[in-house]
């Protein structure tokens, strides 16, 4: 299920916890820019200027704000990628905690 700050899935989530249904989140970091899918008017989900913020805040990256919020929430992440240094920061979301 497509999951991520700006598409929270709230009454799927509520409905899915009541009756113990994990959901793992699609595109956990956003989706493709295409503007067929999405209003390219809104900044792309990494370079959200709240998401930054927090990740000034907790010392993180705001693609490990944006897995935390998920985590917190009950949501399975399977962010996708190929560079060992960011493999490693999503790892690195075991020790947050988001005041939420």
């Amino acid at each position: 299920v497509e999951c991520h700050p700006y598409f929270t899935q709230p009454k799927l989530l509520k409905f899915c916890q009541q009756h113990d249904i994990v959901i793992i989140a699609y595109s956990p970091l956003g989706t493709s820019r295409n503007p067929f899918w999405v209003d390219v008017s809104i900044p792309p989900l990494l370079k959200d200027t709240l998401l930054n913020s927090l990740g000034e805040k907790y010392n993180k990256t705001a693609a490990q704000i944006v897995l935390r919020f998920n985590i917190q929430r009950g949501v399975v992440v399977i962010p996708k990628s190929f560079n060992p240094e960011r493999i490693k920061e999503n790892f690195q979301v075991r020790a947050l905690f988001l005041e939420m």
